[in-house]
């Protein structure tokens, strides 16, 4: 086993989890992150609801966090959460997070998702999935 690397913090607004990450990351940090999670999701879940993810800094994924990373996206997914918006914010190794998100993006079905510019964009997203409003 080894220490976690990378770390995050956890905040609800309404119907919007708001995840802020700084990595890099690995296993661990992601399966910190999935027994902190529900202590958030059980207040949204009733009913559906989205995320919005800020990765700071180193923000690639082993490909063992990527692992637990899918899990819990399917978990959430599971729970209702229906739209994720990605904003990096000096960020390094952009392009290699995206592909590594997409590519599980792709594998939660009924998961709408957005990379954003900023979390005034993303957040605008994400009430236009919820209200219905919105094209993806």
């Amino acid at each position: 086993m080894f220490w976690a690397h990378g770390n995050y913090e956890l905040k609800k607004d309404s119907n919007i989890l708001y995840v802020t990450a700084s990595g890099p990351f690995n296993r661990e940090t992601i399966i910190a992150l999935k027994r902190d999670l529900p202590k958030v999701i059980n207040e949204l879940s009733g009913s559906p609801w989205g995320e919005i993810a800020v990765l700071k800094n180193e923000c690639a994924y082993t490909p063992e966090a990527l692992e637990e990373l899918l899990k819990s996206f399917q978990d959430r997914t599971r729970k209702n959460l229906v739209a994720i918006a990605i904003v990096f914010q000096e960020a390094e190794c952009r392009a290699l997070a995206r592909y590594q998100l997409e590519s599980i993006f792709k594998l939660c079905t009924y998961l709408k998702w957005k990379f954003c510019e900023d979390i005034q964009s993303a957040r605008s997203w994400c009430d236009a999935i919820l209200s219905g409003s919105a094209v993806h």
